[in-house]
Formats: structure tokens, sequence, C-alpha cells
């Protein structure tokens, strides 16, 4: 009976943990997107232009993700290639193509709400952004992530998601790099983007 029992216990785990394990993979994913960005710098006396920062910019990423029942970890990687904006309320001069970005991002997910076959996640994280000014020498930068992401199941393997986010970091710029009547700043930006994913 001993016997029996001790054969019968690895044979249950067995059973028991192929569903458990099949509730979390690996997967890898492409990202497009478009950025917008907002503070950085901003005028301390009065001055034509009340505003400096990047320039919206479309984003090109890619990400992997170990994800679970309830649970995800994802690490992405995002490029884009921007300019530089200088703005007040109602016109606005921007020098193209001058800024390269890098971003970093690990990040976690929870699901709040599965309507059918899809999934409505929140996402929080980091970002390390490394910034290649043209002419200048490169900086990075630290901050945070939150946002919401909708996906949805293509096939067994493929899956559309859609994601909205909100960055937070350090001034793209350096002191001494604007005019006197600037003062730095931290940069804001709100983006959407749209992903592919395969499931390994």
């Amino acid at each position: 009976m001993h016997v029996a029992r001790l054969l019968l216990f690895p044979g249950l785990l067995g059973i028991l943990a192929t569903p458990l394990a099949a509730q979390r993979h690996w997967s890898i994913g492409v990202e497009v997107g478009k950025a917008s960005f907002n503070g950085h710098a901003s005028a301390t006396v009065n001055s034509v232009e009340t505003a400096a920062h990047p320039s919206p910019a479309t984003t090109f990423g890619f990400r992997v993700s170990r994800t679970g029942t309830r649970v995800a970890f994802s690490l992405g990687v995002l490029f884009a290639s921007t300019g530089v904006r200088f703005e007040d309320e109602d016109i606005g001069a921007e020098s193209r193509d001058i800024l390269g970005l890098v971003e970093v991002s690990p990040q976690v997910s929870f699901v709040l709400l599965r309507p059918r076959e899809a999934a409505f996640r929140v996402h929080l994280g980091a970002v390390l952004d490394h910034w290649s000014p043209e002419g200048a020498s490169t900086r990075t930068s630290l901050g945070g992530v939150g946002g919401f992401s909708l996906g949805v199941p293509f096939s067994s393997r493929v899956s559309v998601e859609a994601r909205w986010e909100m960055v937070l970091t350090g001034s793209v710029f350096e002191e001494g790099e604007l005019p006197p009547q600037f003062g730095l700043e931290s940069g804001w930006s709100d983006r959407w983007v749209l992903g592919v994913t395969y499931r390994l």
C-alpha cells in the first residue's frame, strides 16, 4: 500500500504540473508607436520661446516577455530619432533629426480584466533613456513608466497588443546647452504602441 502511494504521488504531481507549466510561457514581440514629449525645459524669464523639448517621434522596438496567468514580466528596447522643438502658446520652431534615443524598460504587468480571450493589463516599470544628440555628448536618464494595454490573440501563438503608457524621466538637456532664459525640468512622454507578439 505504501509502495502504491509512493508511485502514485509523483504521477499526480506530473499531472498537476503540466497545466501549471503551460500557464507560463516566453514570448517575443515587435512594436511600433508614436511618442510625444513635454517638459524638459521652460523659460524662467520673459522670452519669445517658452518651452523646449524633443519633437514627436515614431518609435520602433522589441520586447521579450515571461507571461503567467495573472502576472507578466518583460524587457523592452525602444529606438527613435527625433528633433528639438522650441515653442510658445501660438507658434513653434523645430530642428529635425538631431536626437537619437535608445530606451531600455523592464516592466511588470497585471491582468485587470479578461474579456473573452483578450487580456486588459496595467503596466508598471522603470526606464533607462540613452540620448545621442548631434554634435554633443551622449547622456542617460532614469525614470518610470506606467500604462495600460489590451492584448487580443490572433491565433494560438500570435497576438496583437495595443498599449498606452506615460514615461517620466529627467531632462534630455544639460546645463549650458540652451539659452540662459531656460531652466531644466523633468520630462514626460505620452505614447501609443501597437505590437505583435509570438509565443515560443
